[in-house]
């Protein structure tokens, strides 16, 4: 019975060891590994821990490259001024749409006084050109303003890049 509760001992103690216990080619490791990692991508620059030191929650253990983040921080920003751009020239489209609109529209007043006329001074054809430019003027005007209201969102998603990179 001793032998019996000898072996069971020697063969617990046996597995433990080979648990605990990593083989390579050359060399032997023990000890728990954990991963450790930033919540932003950069360069490490300086470690401020010694291996196996113990450590404590919120300590820092590492410092960044800040060279890294501001370039990020200025891409993010030329990505902001460019979709204000953007904003700017899609809401100047708008208002040029809108000019040609009312013309289109003043030329279709124009043409249909013209068409009601007793001695009907223009024919129907092009009566209907003016309501057909008036009504692509109309829809040029609406495609403008879609586009300004994308350009919009545009900026707003760079703004919360910009803040979520500064």
């Amino acid at each position: 019975l001793f032998m019996v509760v000898l072996a069971s001992y020697g063969g617990y103690r046996w597995w433990q060891y080979t648990q605990a216990w990593v083989k390579t080619d050359n060399a032997y490791v023990a000890g728990h590994i954990h991963q450790t990692s930033t919540r932003i991508a950069g360069t490490v620059t300086e470690v401020l821990v010694l291996e196996n030191q113990a450590v404590t929650a919120g300590q820092v253990l590492a410092r960044l490259d800040r060279a890294d983040l501001e370039v990020r921080r200025d891409q993010v920003r030329a990505a902001q001024i460019q979709a204000e751009a953007q904003l700017n020239q899609a809401q100047a489209q708008v208002r040029g749409e809108e000019a040609a609109a009312t013309k289109a529209q003043l030329d279709f007043d124009r043409a249909e006084k013209l068409a009601r006329e007793a001695n009907r001074v223009i024919s129907q054809q092009e009566l209907d050109s003016a309501k057909a430019a008036l009504a692509a003027a109309q829809a040029a005007v609406a495609a403008a303003r879609a586009r300004t209201n994308s350009a919009e969102a545009q900026v707003q998603v760079a703004s919360a890049n910009l803040k979520d990179a500064e």
